[in-house]
């Protein structure tokens, strides 16, 4: 189906909104991160880890999510990780707490079901030959999730105080609920078999190069939530800004968020698409240890920051891409759900060992991780990362599920 089409436009745009809102209420919580420590009493790297409480239940939703979406619809399993979304929000900002606080936090893996349902969706719309700009679309909308609605998250905190920006992102998951259940079509096929998980998940786990892929992103990610966990308090703790100070450097850095789902979904669709995540990545790692190592000026800071983001990112709508062609239609869904867990890995991985990083080296020790994070995936993509490794894994899902 042509990606203009009216269907189309409208399960791009549900789905843009969608992941919009995941991405303000993942992230969120940096700019955040002082004001929640001193209201509930603990330490910023202790605050930290509210951003690493929701991984492992959203790896474990990540693992059932695909899988049921493929057998039941993509549209009720999206609905249910909008809902809990919706109640994580509003209970982190009743929390009384950090231990209530980290358990509300950690209902928000349930949005791994979000994220996955969303990909799969567009990709059982669009073709082929223009998912990477679609799935690019996407991940667009995920950035102006963070070059936009963090900043107005933190001039709200700034005015008022932290409590009332999660109620609003509450308030406004609801009204996004009721807009997926109104303008979202359903699946266009639904399995009339006997569900079965293991049938389903083993063929994708055993493709090495799933593994390969998932990996490069898991590095990805654990560089991107160091620095967006902890850069708000980078510039609040050493160059005396505010929490609404911090409102447009944010903006600034979640630009590149922005311009990386463009390049990166343009680049997904072209042949030189994997020659270009070794490089990538390496740079991803100078910038990194730039931002933390070397006592720059704050524009400087912002700049490094905003590259950074932008170079760390580009690899994204790519994972996507390649994991939705390797699954085909029976196993998209599936394939696609280790997109969130590999992200998640590193949502849990950045905030804890940056925080113990922080504990022990302060912030430079912050930039040696992201410039060790950025190494790794570059290796791991030079070397494992090759076209035929994908046409392999690609014809034997087909043989599978055909």
């Amino acid at each position: 189906m042509d990606i203009t089409s009216r269907k189309s436009a409208i399960v791009i745009g549900t789905s843009m909104l969608a992941v919009f809102m995941v991405n303000v209420t993942i992230l969120m919580l940096g700019p955040l991160l002082v004001d929640i420590a001193h209201d509930l009493n603990v330490r910023i790297e202790v605050a930290a880890q509210l951003a690493a409480s929701m991984a492992i239940p959203w790896i474990c939703v990540a693992l059932l999510a695909g899988s049921l979406s493929d057998h039941y619809g993509r549209k009720p399993i999206l609905l249910i990780g909008l809902v809990f979304m919706a109640v994580s929000s509003i209970g982190t900002a009743l929390s009384w707490n950090f231990l209530s606080a980290l358990i509300f936090r950690g209902l928000l893996g349930f949005a791994g079901a979000v994220t996955i349902n969303t990909m799969a969706v567009v990709s059982d719309y669009v073709s082929p030959e223009k998912r990477g700009k679609a799935l690019g679309a996407i991940t667009f909308g995920s950035g102006l999730g963070a070059a936009v609605g963090i900043p107005i998250m933190a001039m709200i905190a700034d005015i008022y105080n932290w409590r009332l920006s999660f109620i609003l992102c509450g308030f406004m998951t609801g009204i996004l609920c009721l807009i997926v259940m109104i303008l979202l079509p359903s699946s266009r096929t639904v399995q009339k078999t006997k569900f079965n998980f293991l049938s389903q998940f083993i063929p994708v786990i055993k493709q090495r190069v799933i593994w390969d892929i998932s990996l490069v992103n898991f590095c990805s990610r654990t560089g991107l939530m160091i620095v967006m966990t902890f850069f708000s308090s980078f510039l609040i703790v050493r160059h005396g800004f505010s929490t609404g100070d911090t409102a447009i450097p944010i903006a600034f850095v979640s630009g590149g968020i922005v311009l990386a789902s463009i390049t990166g979904g343009s680049l997904a669709d072209t042949k030189f698409r994997l020659l270009f995540v070794p490089f990538v990545m390496g740079i991803s790692g100078l910038l990194g240890a730039s931002i933390f190592l070397f006592h720059f000026n704050p524009i400087t800071l912002i700049t490094l920051a905003s590259l950074y983001m932008w170079v760390i990112y580009t690899p994204f709508p790519l994972v996507v891409t390649l994991l939705s062609l390797l699954g085909g239609k029976r196993l998209r869904g599936t394939t696609i759900s280790m997109v969130p867990i590999s992200n998640q890995a590193g949502i849990l991985v950045g905030p804890v060992l940056g925080g113990l990083t922080l504990g022990i080296w302060d912030y430079e020790g912050l930039g040696a991780l992201c410039f060790i994070m950025g190494l790794i995936g570059a290796l791991i993509a030079f070397i494992r990362l090759k076209e035929n490794n994908i046409q392999t894994a690609s014809k034997q899902l087909d043989s599978i599920t055909n």
